[in-house]
Formats: C-alpha cells, sequence, structure tokens
C-alpha cells in the first residue's frame, strides 16, 4: 500500500458526516436566501423613495404614483412577514453552528483525540462519536436539513475517516497541521483581507451617496421652485446601502477573521515539538478552541443583535 499516497493532506466535504454536509448546504442556500430578500426589500425602499421624488404632474399620473406607493409598502410589509415565517437567518446560523462543530468533533475522531484515544476499541469509539453528532443536532432542532437535498445521504463515518484515524502518527499529525490548521489559517487570513477591502469600497459608496444627498438639497434650497427633489432618493440609496454594508458586517468580520489567524499562526508555531499523540492531542484541543472561539462570538454577536427587520421603519 501506498501511505504517501493514500494520506495526502487534502480533505474534501466527502470526506466528512453526512451530517456536516447537510448542515453546511441548508446554512448555504437559507443565508442566500436570507440576502436575497434583505436586496429585494432595499429595493423596495429606493423604489418608494423614487416614486415619491419625481415630478409626475397630476391628475391620473399622480393617483397612478401614489398606488405605486401603496403598493411597495404592502409588498414589504409582505416580506417582512415572510421574513418572520421563513426564519432564514436563524437557519443559516443554525447550519453554520452544527457544521462547525461536527468538524471539530471529526477532527478528534480522525486523529485520535480526547475523547477518542487510539487505545478504546473502535466499536466503542464510533458509538460515541455517532451518540455526541445526535446531540449535536438535537441541540438545534430548528434547522431546516430538508434544504440541504441529496447532501442528507451518506455515511456519518467514512472510509475516509477510517482511514486516517488508523494511519501512524506522522501521518495524522502532517494531516492535520495542513489540511486543518494551516488551511483555516490562510483562510481566515484571506478573508480577513478581502473583508477589509469590501469595507472600504461600501464606505466609500455610502460617503458618495450621501454627498449627493446634501448636494441635491442645497441646489432646491438654491432653486426653491424646482419640482425636482432628488436628495430623498440619494438619501434612500444611502441607507440602503449602509443596510447592506451592516447585513454582511465587512468590517467587524476583518477584525475578528485577523484575530482568529494570528492566534492559529501562534498555535502553529508550536507544532515542531509534537512528538506523542498525547502532544498531538493536545494541540488539536487548542486549535480547535480557537477555531471554535471565532465562531462561538460570531454567533453571539448575532444573537444579541435586534434584528434590522424588527427595526426597520415601513
Amino acid at each position: 500500500m501506498n501511505n504517501e499516497k493514500q494520506f495526502t493532506p487534502k480533505i474534501s466535504e466527502n470526506d466528512l458526516p453526512a451530517i456536516f454536509r447537510a448542515a453546511d448546504k441548508s446554512s448555504i442556500s437559507a443565508q442566500r436566501r436570507y440576502l436575497y430578500l434583505v436586496i429585494f426589500d432595499l429595493g423596495l425602499m429606493i423604489l418608494g423613495a423614487i416614486s415619491t421624488s419625481l415630478p409626475l404632474g397630476v391628475g391620473q399620473i399622480k393617483t397612478i404614483a401614489a398606488i405605486a406607493g401603496a403598493i411597495v409598502i404592502g409588498i414589504s410589509l409582505i416580506l417582512m412577514l415572510v421574513m418572520k415565517i421563513a426564519a432564514y437567518e436563524d437557519l443559516w446560523y443554525s447550519g453554520r453552528a452544527i457544521a462547525e462543530s461536527v468538524k471539530t468533533l471529526t477532527w478528534r475522531y480522525m486523529i485520535c483525540a480526547e475523547p477518542y484515544f487510539r487505545e478504546c476499541r473502535q466499536k466503542d469509539i464510533d458509538t460515541q462519536f455517532i451518540s455526541h453528532l445526535e446531540m449535536i443536532l438535537k441541540a438545534r432542532k430548528s434547522l431546516g436539513l430538508a434544504m440541504a437535498g441529496d447532501a442528507n445521504s451518506g455515511d456519518q463515518i467514512t472510509q475516509r475517516m477510517r482511514d486516517i484515524r488508523e494511519s501512524n502518527f506522522e501521518d495524522q499529525k502532517k494531516i492535520y497541521l495542513e489540511a486543518r490548521v494551516v488551511e483555516q489559517k490562510d483562510w481566515y487570513g484571506n478573508r480577513a483581507k478581502a473583508n477589509d477591502h469590501e469595507a472600504t469600497i461600501w464606505l466609500i459608496i455610502v460617503a458618495i451617496s450621501k454627498i449627493f444627498a446634501i448636494a441635491s438639497a442645497i441646489l432646491l434650497v438654491r432653486w426653491p421652485s424646482s419640482s425636482l427633489n432628488i436628495a430623498p432618493i440619494f438619501a434612500a440609496l444611502g441607507a440602503s446601502f449602509m443596510a447592506w454594508s451592516q447585513v454582511k458586517r465587512h468590517q467587524e468580520l476583518a477584525l475578528s477573521y485577523s484575530v482568529a489567524s494570528h492566534e492559529l499562526g501562534f498555535i502553529l508555531a508550536k507544532a515542531e515539538h509534537i512528538k506523542t499523540n498525547k502532544e498531538l492531542s493536545d494541540f488539536l484541543l487548542d486549535a480547535e478552541n480557537a477555531i471554535s472561539r471565532e465562531h462561538t462570538l460570531w454567533i453571539a454577536r448575532r444573537d444579541r443583535e435586534i434584528s434590522y427587520w424588527a427595526d426597520k421603519p415601513t
């Protein structure tokens, strides 16, 4: 058997438990639907501002504009109700929480870390691992796994997981360092840079919208007889762009991802001193705690916030 070929560090999603793939796909699907609804609602805000700002004359045209404005408000109210009932935001975060918890548990299983030590009987370890997966799922009963489709099928303990667990210490160490710690560290670093860049772009866009709103208001003061008042349109654009930026939370994510990347870097610097299975287990717990800490803070920030949809003026 070619050990080097079989135990290459790369780990794919298909190598992880079916519950991970289902939770991950459900989270991505819920996130996509949630963001689409946010975009639609912000579009309605801008459309409402346009319908009340442009000179539409009198008579029938003005009546049609008033009716259109009422329809926009009605659709916005319906949209709020849909968001409340569908709870896509909750499904997004719940799915992400399950996926990350399962991934951490899976790495513990594969690397024979606490509580899945190498010395224990494999039957007992498998039973314990499945029991822990069930506990994670029961803690988030509201997860919409139906959105995961085919991802719900598959093994909870894959052959790849068993192969890595049965491999020798050096293979396990190499796989964990490269496929988990280094990959996660690089992912955090790249996402921190991308979010910081996007935060800057949206800040500039919001600033430009507000500048145009101020300029439009000044022009209206200068020529009060003008029937064209586009200041509310630019104000609505600025508010919409700001709301979108808050939903995406680029600046906050840039900071938390940067901290997590550095923390994993500190932990990774200790890797050369790992010489035993127990030291690898302790190292894994430190690394997974760092990863879990970033994710836990992300969930906590969301849970203590008042929903944008509950506060949005209609």
